[in-house]
């Protein structure tokens, strides 16, 4: 029913390696820092308050309505060639937090009561055959 997610980004060059002509690339995906998304329920724009969010998701679940507020930030770096700028790996750390409430109606005014939910993954990528190109 509705999907929102917001980020800003941050870049950085983490490691120059001139002897092994590479560089490493820190991209982090942050939440905003005003909020960039449509919160339908006043319990949610009360718990961005705080800190602002940059998550937000409802979806109809059999009678209910599931309502997800929170926040999601990814950390990805990728190991470049500085010679030919072809990616030799990645990885990337993704965490989302969020505050989710079962609701019986659309207006999700009618709600039960607050669970928090943190999930991680950890993705990583490695090229095999570059080495042997060269």
């Amino acid at each position: 029913m509705l999907g929102q997610d917001a980020i800003d980004f941050r870049l950085k060059v983490e490691t120059v390696d001139s002897a092994d002509h590479t560089r490493t690339i820190l991209i982090q995906h942050v939440q905003p820092p005003q909020l960039h998304i449509q919160l339908p329920a006043k319990w949610m724009q009360e718990l961005t308050s705080t800190e602002p969010m940059n998550f937000v998701q409802v979806a109809r679940q059999q009678n209910e309505f599931v309502a997800e507020v929170g926040k999601e930030t990814f950390d990805v770096r990728l190991l470049v060639d500085t010679r030919d700028g072809h990616i030799l790996s990645a990885s990337m750390h993704n965490v989302v937090s969020t505050v989710s409430r079962n609701c019986t109606d659309k207006d999700l005014n009618q709600c039960g009561p607050e669970t928090s939910k943190s999930t991680t993954r950890e993705i990583t990528w490695k090229e095999v055959n570059k080495a042997n190109d060269r």
